[in-house]
């Protein structure tokens, strides 16, 4: 994939590095044992949501998940771009 947006915008292979980069981000949207949500009961009871209902699910959201990502530029950004060096 790289290589195809180098041809199309005439980028130097020595410049990709400045264009063009390839990265992962992680993200834990819930950490038990860092953050606590916990719900107020009627009886006075102080529960984690995580054992508060069947219906909600959010020990998925205790699960990393991890994107990865390719970023290159626009044909707008490029519209002018000359490869002179």
């Amino acid at each position: 994939k790289i290589n195809k947006v180098l041809a199309k915008y005439q980028i130097p292979s020595e410049m990709k590095d400045y264009f063009i980069f390839v990265s992962e981000i992680e993200n834990n949207a819930y950490n038990p044992s860092t953050d606590n949500i916990n719900i107020l009961l009627r009886n006075g009871e102080l529960i984690d949501v995580a054992n508060a209902s069947d219906q909600l699910n959010i020990r998925v959201l205790s699960q990393t998940v991890k994107k990865h990502f390719f970023c290159y530029p626009s044909d707008k950004m490029m519209k002018n771009f000359s490869p002179s060096y």
